[in-house]
């Protein structure tokens, strides 16, 4: 139901997430002011961007993890587009710790695509 209120309004991932008190946002930019990707990271932690790298959390789609490490993960966030997601939650930590492993060391951002997530209508 909040995605569906955001939709109109939500041109990428990190649009839906921004109002996470737990989550910080940036936009990434190539010098032409195109933009090029998502860095989303816990409040917690420093916001890093060196170059394209992003000191990001974990993405976790459809219940394959991503290492957030990769450029691939934080064009992917962009490419997302709200329309398709059913649901989108993050885990700290200490919550994602024990499911992703250590790459989930600044928690995960789980998302579920439509049919796909745990709030999907079984027939």
């Amino acid at each position: 139901e909040d995605i569906a209120k955001l939709e109109t309004r939500a041109f990428h991932v990190g649009d839906l997430v921004k109002p996470f008190p737990s989550l910080r946002v940036r936009e990434l930019r190539h010098v032409g002011g195109v933009m090029k990707g998502l860095c989303i990271v816990s409040a917690r932690s420093q916001m890093e961007i060196r170059g394209s790298a992003c000191n990001s959390v974990m993405v976790v789609v459809d219940g394959a993890p991503y290492n957030p490490a990769h450029q691939h993960v934080v064009q992917m966030l962009l490419d997302l587009s709200p329309n398709m997601l059913e649901s989108v939650e993050y885990l700290s930590s200490a919550e994602a710790g024990p499911l992703y492993g250590t790459g989930s060391k600044h928690g995960a951002l789980v998302l579920y695509t439509r049919g796909n997530g745990p709030y999907a209508k079984k027939r």
